[in-house]
């Protein structure tokens, strides 16, 4: 099983993505929301990242699918 990243690792990653550390912090969150809230941005980056790469690979299929029409 992966280790659990540290405190400070997961708040970079979630202050990457736009969340204030001082607002979130007013709610009182556990570790474990920290590491919920954490856990769901990898998840929505690695989405991120695979609709892109598939949006490149329709691009490039059609593009090789013109390439043969010519």
């Amino acid at each position: 099983m992966d280790e659990t990243p540290s405190l400070e690792k997961m708040w970079k990653v979630i202050e990457s993505y736009g969340i204030k550390r001082a607002i979130f912090e007013n709610s009182n969150p556990t570790e474990e929301t920290i590491l919920q809230l954490y856990e769901m941005i990898l998840k929505n980056r690695e989405k991120n990242r695979d609709d892109v790469t598939v949006k490149r690979l329709k691009e490039y299929i059609e593009k090789m699918k013109s390439r043969g029409k010519s």
